[in-house]
Formats: structure tokens, C-alpha cells, sequence
């Protein structure tokens, strides 16, 4: 064997080292059923108060429950059946003194039903949610601070309403009248309309998202116009509807008080270019902004509380981006064949051809005094030809495609924001390019980027992902784990990654 090769063995089999010898915080033998292997979903609820981990493993049929310490140790195991195919879309959990409140969803989403897993004394109870929503639509669920909430919008109203669940059964509503409020120059818009039909009437479906300020977001994620936050005891809206400003709406979950505030968006130089795209992200009292045509590119960074512009950068298409830590890179592609693809873009002028013809985007998370933000655009998978295409759901399953093909959907994950933020970072069809800013001065901070836990778990999994199922991901403290299982092992694994 020849010298090089022999190196190159051995670079493999460092690389391959390296790749596995993430810390394993549990590994417990398991015999699982496989069948219908698409819908086996993972569940994981970290009690922050006392650092129990609740582990809610989930097929078509059954959910098995386990009770672990902060130490992984098994306290308490409980299994029971999932409620019917009425009720198949799990929507977030509230939970108090070791009992657990599952909340699933219809395909209407109109109704409601909750699964009480009580882990202390081993015992389930079922309960139909005396809520049937009429004249209202379903905009989103948050949990948060071990209660759930439910998110409405009057159907053709400004009037929103959140409905917060400390049990199972019993809730309190709120209305939030906003008619005062205008959230778009056509005079024809509505907060519903706006909310439900979509901002932007050429994406396909509704332009809205829930975002997890605590987990590094794609452009799939980040190029939504309207996005939904909350942390701090507050619920936030931001709409870039419009390329001229940002609006953001605060809501309080104390008082259900409620301010809005817009913030301008750059002023962009684009010739006799007619697509402009701009965006946002808001991070803690920071919102981040972007606003791109084929021509220019500017990128700012606002102070909420003070209403003031930290840190601005500016580049046309002509000039390099002297503020960039990573490659212009593009992630799969605008059809089927495409979807794995990666490469490498050449120049500025190429970037923002593709961010134009795309959904703009800026995402943002906080790494080592550094603020990581990614700048680019998303593209949505087109038809190749009849009864070809990707199919887009609200809920795992199966679905059919236009020629009548059976197609497998995987579950969206919405009841677990990491896992949800994951999924679209690993499969994003998007062009972008990463910063590293001084979390302080907003400063750019020149130097190679370095691969966060998602990058690391995406390498970790693709080697084996034919053989994985249930995965999940969610964040304890300063770091990720990865559960997963090995069908080949027959095994469960919990991973710890960090970035």
C-alpha cells in the first residue's frame, strides 16, 4: 500500500474517531417494532425546576413514557395508547408535579384532546378539551414555563386569542383587540388575513412560523414574514410583510398588555432591479435585519429598547463581503434531484442573484461572545413534471402525490422546537453565508467558522441514518442531546453535542 493511501486511511479513521466518540449519556437496550417506522417520534420534556427528563416515545398506536433524574436514571416507566386517528397531531405538553399533560390536535384543527400521563403514580386518564373553536382559526401553540398555550385569530378580525392550560381541562382565555393597529398599507388586509392567507401571497401556504430563539435556525425557517418568539414571560411578533420596515408586537403573559413598535428597514440602491426582499430575526432585545435585491445587499442591527442602529454593513454587488466568516454556499436545489446537492458560490453578484430570486432571510444565535448570524435565501421545491414534487403537511403521515403515489411525510416536529429547528438546518434549500459578530460592539469578527452541535450531530447521524429512528433533539443547559434508535443494535441512545 502506498504512502498516500495509508495516510489517507488513516485520516478516514481519525475522521471516524473523532465522529463517534461524542460523550453517550444513555444507552439502553430496547426491542422496538418497526412497522410504519415514519411515524415513531421521540418526545422529550426537560423540567428545568428539579432536571427530570420526561421521554415520550411514540408510534401509530402507543406512547411509552420514562421518568429519568438529571442523571439519567429510570424513576418511573408508563405506557398507554395514543388517542385516535381523530386526534393524530401531538401538539406540546403542560406538566406540574410529575404529571403530564399531552395536547393533540384534529386535521381541522378545531378540536382538542389531552393525554394525562400522571409518572408519579403510574396511572393515565384521557380528556376531549371542552374547546371547539367557531369563528376563529388555529394560529399556533407555545409551551412554556411548564404551562401551553393556544394561539387564535377571529376569523376576519385584528382580535387575537390565547387560551393558557395549567392542566388539563381547565384554561383561561384571553382576547387581544388590535384593530387599532395596522399592520399593512392595503387597506384590505386584516390581521387575519394577513396571519392566515399569508404575507406573501407567492409562498405556498400560510407565511408564518414559531421560532426558538435558543437553537441555530435555517433559512427555511428564518425566511418566513411573520415569525413568532417567546421568552421572557412575553409572546413576540415580528411581520416583514412589507420591505419598508419591520413591525414587532409584544405581549405580555402576565397581563396580556400589549405594545407595538416599527423599526425602518436600510435603504437599498437596486437600479432597475423590481425584486427587493427584506427580513428579520429578533434575538432577545437585538433585531437583526436584511434587505437585498440583485444589486445591494444592506444588513443592520437594531437596539429595540432604544430604538438605535448598533451596527450597519453595506455591499453591492460588485464588492466582496469583507464581514463574511464562511463561503456563499447553496443547499439543495429548487427541484427533487437537487435536494442533497452542495456547493460553493463564486462571487457576490451570484449570491445576490440567487438571494433575489429566493425568500429573504436573517437568523442569529449566541455562541462564546459571539453573535453566529446567517444571511441569505430560501428556496421552495418546485414540480419536475406530473406527480412530481415534494408535498407539504402540517402533521407526520402519509399523504398523496399529484399522479396518486402514496408519499411517506415525516412528522414536522412542532411540539419540539430543537428537533424542528434540526430538520430544516439539515435540509434546507437555501444560498447563505454565516458572520461571526463581537456580542458587545457587533464588530465583525474575521476568523474560520466553526461547526456548531447541529453541524456536528448531522455528521455524527449521516453515516448511520438508514438504521435510526425516533430521533429527537433538545437543549440541557449549554448543550445538546441527540436521542435516537439503533435498529441494528436495538438500542437507545441519548448523545451529548455542544458546539
Amino acid at each position: 500500500m502506498s504512502f498516500k493511501k495509508v495516510f489517507l486511511l488513516l485520516i478516514q479513521v481519525f475522521a471516524c474517531t473523532c465522529l463517534f466518540a461524542q460523550e453517550i449519556l444513555l444507552e439502553r437496550s430496547l426491542d422496538m417494532q418497526l412497522l410504519f417506522k415514519e411515524k415513531r417520534e421521540s418526545y422529550p420534556v426537560v423540567n428545568e425546576d428539579d432536571g427530570t427528563l420526561a421521554l415520550f416515545l411514540m408510534d401509530y398506536k402507543t406512547i411509552q413514557a420514562q421518568l429519568l433524574d438529571r442523571n439519567l436514571n429510570i424513576i418511573t416507566s408508563l405506557a398507554d395508547f395514543k388517542p385516535g386517528s381523530e386526534f393524530s397531531d401531538l401538539l406540546g405538553c403542560s406538566f406540574n408535579q410529575g404529571v403530564y399533560n399531552l395536547f393533540f390536535i384534529n386535521k381541522k384543527k378545531d378540536k382538542f384532546y389531552c393525554k394525562t400521563l400522571d409518572m408519579v403514580n403510574v396511572k393515565h386518564e384521557d380528556h376531549e378539551i371542552p374547546l371547539k373553536l367557531k369563528g376563529e382559526k388555529y394560529l399556533e401553540c407555545v409551551n412554556y414555563k411548564n404551562r401551553f398555550y393556544i394561539l387564535t385569530v377571529v376569523k376576519s378580525g385584528a382580535i387575537l386569542k390565547i387560551y393558557e392550560f395549567e392542566n388539563n381541562q381547565n384554561y383561561q382565555v384571553r382576547e387581544i383587540d388590535l384593530s387599532s393597529l395596522k399592520f399593512s398599507k392595503s387597506k384590505f388586509a386584516t390581521l387575519y388575513d394577513i396571519l392566515i392567507k399569508g404575507a406573501n401571497p407567492s409562498k405556498l401556504g400560510p407565511d408564518f412560523q414559531k421560532v426558538n430563539i435558543q437553537n441555530p435556525n435555517s433559512m427555511e425557517i428564518a425566511s418566513h414574514a411573520i415569525k413568532l418568539y417567546y421568552y421572557d414571560n412575553k409572546i413576540f411578533l415580528t411581520f416583514d410583510n412589507e420591505p419598508q420596515e419591520t413591525k414587532l408586537l409584544t405581549i405580555s403573559l402576565s397581563d396580556y398588555s400589549f405594545t407595538y413598535s416599527a423599526y425602518k428597514q436600510g435603504v437599498i440602491d437596486c437600479g432597475e432591479a423590481v425584486v427587493i426582499g427584506s427580513n428579520s430575526f429578533l434575538y432577545n432585545n437585538i433585531l437583526f435585519q436584511v434587505k437585498e435585491c440583485s444589486q445591494e445587499l444592506y444588513f443592520s442591527v437594531y437596539d429595540i429598547l432604544t430604538g438605535a442602529i448598533l451596527k450597519d454593513f453595506r455591499v453591492n454587488r460588485n464588492e466582496e463581503i469583507a464581514f463574511k466568516n464562511t463561503p456563499f454556499v447553496q443547499e439543495g436545489g429548487t427541484t427533487l434531484i437537487q435536494q442533497n446537492s452542495k456547493k460553493e458560490l463564486e462571487n457576490t453578484k451570484v449570491l445576490l442573484h440567487k438571494m433575489a430570486a429566493g425568500y429573504a432571510g436573517v437568523s442569529a444565535y449566541s455562541s462564546s461572545g459571539s453573535f453566529v448570524v446567517t444571511l441569505g435565501g430560501y428556496y421552495e421545491v418546485q414540480h419536475m413534471g406530473p406527480g412530481v414534487g415534494i408535498m407539504m403537511a402540517s402533521s407526520g403521515g402519509v399523504a398523496m402525490s399529484p399522479a396518486g403515489n402514496i408519499v411517506s411525510i415525516p412528522p414536522t416536529y412542532n411540539y419540539n422546537s430543537s428537533m424542528l429547528s434540526y430538520r430544516s438546518y439539515k435540509n434546507s434549500r437555501s444560498v447563505y453565508f454565516k458572520s461571526v459578530l463581537d456580542s458587545n460592539t457587533f464588530d465583525h469578527r474575521p476568523g474560520k467558522y466553526l461547526p456548531n452541535a447541529f453541524d456536528k450531530i448531522s455528521d455524527f447521524s449521516e453515516p448511520i441514518e438508514k438504521q435510526i429512528v425516533s430521533e429527537t433533539i433538545f437543549k440541557i443547559n449549554d448543550y445538546y442531546v441527540f436521542g435516537y434508535y439503533d435498529a441494528n443494535e436495538k438500542k437507545y441512545y441519548l448523545r451529548k453535542f455542544t458546539d
